[in-house]
């Protein structure tokens, strides 16, 4: 009796071991199935974290190596903008070298005209023919206006930040043509010069403000420099000849004259002539605001400006109170535009004085060009087409030449007529 209760006792403290033993091994079963979770959990975790770190590397690298070479053609750039004597050579090379970088779709330059407080536009890429070169931005006024006024480089993120009520402000006074994602003015020891605009981009980098920024850099001083040659050749006001219109020859003489050489050239193969049209814009204005003296003040200095500028051109004249009309012979039109545009920045930067203390007049002038033989073929039609082009500059809000270089030249490109080597300078 006593042995069977034995193996009755030893049978039951049998089964309550095993029963032990068998939770402590499924118990350490689901600690190890959780260990192996989590290790794998954490090992992906790992390889994740190690991908990142890889794609990181990669992306420092490709910016390392991009950077590199950035850097590298910097002196290339420092080079072409030496070689440029006017704000628009130097609008050029900038839209040629920008758009090598960021490859943008749209790029636009624009100069500082103090005596306006406005951005005139010198160059362009991407934008429609309603929009012309000479087309002027207020300073603060819409996103490349804003950059402006605040002399600070401004990309997609810097105008998000701003307060709800400047970007209501930016959104109603940036024009819908303008795709601006990144501006970068450009300042010469805080003297505002210009800005850049870049919008449609296709490459975007984590440095590209510094980029933009080491261009601008570049470009400050030289843009200052032809922006102070291009004042140095306004006359002394101090010295200006009482009669300085008298160097112009009158209407019926320009008339004459211009009937000469269209005959001239229409026997000559390959011969060229270029009419221009030069009128002030809103000079009776000007007049009721700072009288009849500063008004005839303002005729000597600008029929001055036009004889110093113009001095390629075969013939001016004076047709009415604040037309000018000029020839042109045998010269390329680019060169013609060129001058013509040059003498229109100069009476736009142009400080006039008054008799007002303390003031100075500023005046503008409207453009037109007619060429022979491509516009027109006669002596009348040569008038009548620069006539309605000048017409069409006014109405387009003045400081402006019509047509458009690329128009006159047949191009739709805007970058078309730069020179070559522009071009080419900055291939890899």
């Amino acid at each position: 009796m006593d042995s069977y209760l034995y193996i009755g006792i030893a049978g039951v403290a049998g089964i309550l071991f095993g029963m032990i033993i068998g939770r402590l091994l499924f118990s350490k079963k689901s600690e190890l199935q959780m260990l192996q979770k989590e290790f794998r959990q954490e090992r992906l975790r790992n390889e994740t974290r190690i991908s990142k770190v890889e794609g990181d590397l990669s992306q420092v690298n490709s910016n390392l190596k991009h950077s590199s070479y950035f850097i590298s053609v910097l002196p290339q750039l420092y080079n072409k903008l030496r070689e440029q004597e006017t704000p628009q050579g130097i609008a050029n090379v900038l839209l040629v070298f920008v758009e090598k970088f960021f490859e943008a779709r749209q790029i636009t330059f624009f100069i500082y005209n103090p005596g306006r407080n406005v951005l005139e536009m010198l160059a362009k890429k991407g934008l429609p023919d309603q929009i012309p070169l000479g087309y002027s931005i207020n300073v603060g006024e819409g996103k490349i206006g804003w950059a402006a006024q605040k002399r600070m480089i401004m990309n997609e993120k810097d105008f998000e930040t701003e307060t709800y009520m400047v970007r209501q402000q930016l959104e109603k006074t940036t024009t819908a043509y303008f795709k601006v994602e990144l501006c970068a003015p450009v300042t010469y020891y805080e003297e505002l010069l210009g800005i850049i605009s870049l919008g449609n981009m296709i490459k975007r980098y984590r440095i590209e403000k510094v980029m933009i920024q080491m261009i601008v850099e570049t470009a400050a001083p030289f843009l200052k420099t032809a922006i102070e040659k291009v004042l140095s050749k306004q006359p002394d006001q101090r010295e200006v000849p009482q009669h300085a219109t008298d160097k112009l020859v009158d209407k019926s003489m320009y008339i004459t004259r211009l009937d000469q050489r269209v005959e001239e050239s229409r026997m000559m193969a390959g011969s060229m002539l270029v009419v221009a049209f030069i009128e002030i814009d809103d000079y009776h204005l000007y007049v009721q605001k700072y009288g009849i003296a500063s008004g005839e003040n303002a005729l000597t200095l600008i029929s001055k400006l036009i004889l110093s500028t113009l001095d390629k051109a075969e013939i001016k004249a004076r047709f009415e109170e604040a037309l000018f009309c000029v020839l042109f012979a045998n010269q390329s039109i680019n060169d013609v535009y060129n001058l013509v545009d040059s003498l229109r920045q100069k009476i736009s930067l142009y400080q006039f004085p008054v008799d007002t203390p303390r003031e100075t007049g500023h005046l503008t002038v409207s453009c037109g060009l007619s060429v022979f033989p491509y516009n027109a073929d006669t002596m009348d039609t040569l008038m009548s087409f620069a006539n309605q082009a000048v017409r069409s500059a006014h109405s387009a809000g003045g400081d402006k030449i019509m047509p458009t270089l690329p128009d006159l030249l047949g191009s739709k490109s805007p970058t078309d007529f730069l020179d070559v080597d522009i071009m080419n300078a900055f291939e890899e």
